[in-house]
């Protein structure tokens, strides 16, 4: 039992430990901040983002060490970085979606999963090129979605009934992006969405016929699967968890001083 017990957290930490590098390593791509807020380091044998800011590290650690113990009763069903114009509408998303969790079953060496995690947090590096710029002004949010209320610590997130907060406005693109899976313990989709606002804001720093393509593009969904993410099974209780007032506490037009 207590060989399972350590399994169960040490893997725990290390999916904790790929969502921290890539929640840091979409904020850089996304250009939340400058450039100058981050810096490299090394995981899974890559040059991986980690911005230098202490507002923004602790936000991040605090949102993914209270989710552990949702992880680790398999409960946890989403994690999701979530972009907002300066009206505060969600203009896009890159979403963890956790389809299965069972660190009983992993073996006791689990090294097969680095692999995915590089390859998930290389593309992640350049998913800018696959989206629209944020809107000057944006901000962001970390939320998650989860399937049970147990482990949910209340003194640190606010619960919501629904997760309507995390699903854009139709038609919305998507791009499922990578999937990381060991058989029998984990697997898990990114995915890179965005709604119309985003296209929206787009089309307003073109003119003439790029205008009107970019518009045009803007109502292609990129299919049923990518389009539904977030959205749970069916019949599936869930729960949206944030911290008060974090997407306001980080934006990108704000200035955030160096230390």
């Amino acid at each position: 039992m207590q060989r399972d017990d350590a399994v169960n957290s040490a893997l725990c930490d290390a999916v904790l430990e790929f969502l921290s590098a890539t929640v840091h390593t979409v904020l850089k791509a996304r250009s939340i901040y400058s450039p100058e807020l981050f810096e490299n380091r090394r995981l899974y044998g890559i040059s991986v983002s980690q911005c230098r800011h202490p507002d923004v590290c602790l936000y991040v650690g605090t949102v993914l060490g209270n989710l552990k113990p949702l992880l680790a009763n398999d409960t946890l069903q989403e994690l999701v970085v979530a972009f907002y114009d300066n009206l505060g509408q969600l203009v896009s998303k890159v979403s963890f979606i956790i389809q299965g969790f069972n660190a009983a079953a992993a073996p006791p060496d689990w090294s097969g999963l680095e692999p995915a995690f590089r390859s998930a947090l290389l593309r992640l590096h350049f998913s800018d090129n696959l989206l629209r710029p944020l809107p000057e002004g944006s901000t962001f949010e970390l939320l998650a979605v989860a399937t049970s209320r147990a482990g949910v610590n209340p003194q640190v997130f606010l619960e919501e009934p629904s997760t309507q907060a995390v699903l854009l406005q139709q038609p919305a693109t998507g791009l499922p992006l990578n999937s990381c899976s060991l058989p029998g313990v984990l697997s898990m989709q990114v995915v890179l969405e965005e709604g119309p606002a985003a296209a929206a804001a787009a089309a307003a720093t073109q003119t003439g016929s790029e205008a009107a393509a970019a518009a045009a593009a803007a109502g292609t969904s990129a299919g049923a699967a990518a389009s539904q993410a977030g959205q749970g099974e069916e019949g599936l209780p869930q729960l949206q968890l944030r911290l008060p007032g974090s997407g306001q506490l980080l934006s990108q037009s704000q200035e955030v001083e160096d230390d």
